[in-house]
């Protein structure tokens, strides 16, 4: 049995107070650091040489454990720059796609929360299928006190990427078809996920970035995005992936164009 190991300097704590605004639909969203944030952009805007967006990589060298094997690679999105848009660790408009990512965007309160769509998702689908929802319902939401929209979070890892979010009866729903298996484990947050694909490889998604917010009488922090870990297979071949944390804070406020 063959063990990997990869040290990487990834901010994994990040801090906003101020709110993007959807272009989509008037809910408040909430966006991971701007490190995680540039995997986000690159699932948003993919490379599409019909819309000039091209694809611009450069290999910087494979890590392999046995029959494991993963690249690692600088990568730059050429969708555009937005004046407040903030640098990730590696530059404006770079990304490190060094083991992979799962991260999310927050739509009115975190799915994970003591009143978010996974905690509350019953009596959340009951009301909005009305074709009026209870005043007092949508006074909660005002307030912050219970969640009104599912997150949607994105992966991207060793040639996986889409996005998924919680169903009605708290299940992960893969919403571009891969053939994976999504696992979480939930204590007062969301503490991990396990991807397991069709070659049953297992990802595990266990190191966390913290983000704090604050919306109506809910001030709290959420686990924004999830890094990639462990890889292993069957055969006991494994690669490990360890982190450390430069405490960089950041706040955002801007515009997000979001695709459905």
């Amino acid at each position: 049995m063959m063990r990997k190991y990869i040290i990487l300097f990834i901010t994994l704590l990040s801090f906003f107070k101020a709110l993007g605004q959807s272009s989509i639909e008037n809910n408040e969203i909430i966006l991971p650091s701007p490190t995680a944030y540039s995997f986000v952009k690159n699932i948003e805007n993919p490379t599409n040489l019909y819309n000039g967006l091209v694809d611009i990589s450069e290999n910087l060298f494979s890590v392999q454990s046995g029959v494991l094997k993963i690249n690692i690679s600088l990568n730059y999105n050429t969708s555009g720059i937005k004046p407040s848009e903030i640098p990730g660790w590696v530059g404006l408009g770079f990304n490190l796609n060094a083991g992979g990512v799962i991260s999310r965007i927050v739509k009115d309160l975190p799915d994970d929360a003591q009143n978010g769509y996974l905690r509350k998702y019953e009596e959340i689908e009951v009301q909005m299928n009305k074709a009026m929802p209870d005043d007092e319902f949508l006074k909660s939401i005002k307030a912050g006190q219970i969640d009104s929209k599912q997150d949607v979070f994105i992966y991207n890892f060793n040639g996986y990427n889409g996005k998924f979010v919680f169903d009605e009866n708290g299940s992960i729903s893969i919403l571009n078809g891969d053939n994976l298996k999504i696992i979480y484990d939930i204590g007062y947050r969301i503490d991990q996920f396990k991807v397991i694909d069709d070659k049953g490889v297992t990802y595990t998604f266990s190191s966390s970035e913290k983000t704090f917010f604050k919306k109506g009488e809910i001030d709290d922090f959420f686990i924004s995005t999830w890094y990639l870990s462990k890889i292993e297979n069957r055969n006991g071949d494994r690669i490990t992936f360890n982190y450390t944390i430069p405490g960089n804070n950041y706040r955002f406020k801007g515009s997000l164009l979001f695709r459905k």
